[in-house]
């Protein structure tokens, strides 16, 4: 089962009503960094955002298995100000690239695997007042269970 990674925004105002509001705007994996400026009148945001899935296995036979774990789900609100310019990264499953070590992780953070142990999905973020890791506001990536 593959889960597509995305990022869904949903725009809504508190002070005024408009038939723009409450509208819904999804982004998916692209492999780059995405923008999304917020409109006039937006105040806060709902975000839900899924990280990726990772990749595959790859048993002694040779044989692949689809059994990547899947990544993180955020949900929340976000105050936000119209005009500002949020920088959203899509994260990206683990590429297939056969039985081979280091298997590459997914864009945006998605860990190497070993030998038979494909790479790590990559989060899923959003970052506000720039690019660097330290501007995220939200990120979904490997649930915190699968750390213990």
């Amino acid at each position: 089962m593959r889960i597509k990674t995305k990022a869904v925004l949903a725009a809504s105002a508190w002070a005024m009503a408009s038939a723009a509001f409450g509208a819904t705007v999804s982004f998916s994996y692209t492999g780059a960094a995405q923008t999304w400026t917020v409109p006039a009148g937006v105040t806060q945001i709902a975000l839900e955002l899924r990280g990726a899935q990772g990749g595959g296995s790859y048993s002694c036979s040779g044989a692949r298995e689809d059994d990547g774990g899947l990544g993180g789900l955020t949900q929340g609100n976000l105050a936000v100000t119209p005009g500002q310019v949020l920088n959203l990264f899509v994260g990206g499953q683990a590429p297939d690239v056969g039985n081979v070590t280091p298997a590459p992780g997914g864009f945006n953070g998605g860990g190497d695997g070993g030998q038979y142990g494909a790479g790590g999905g990559g989060a899923t973020d959003v970052r506000v007042g720039g690019t660097a890791l330290a501007d995220r506001v939200a990120v979904a990536a490997v649930p915190a269970a699968m750390l213990a």
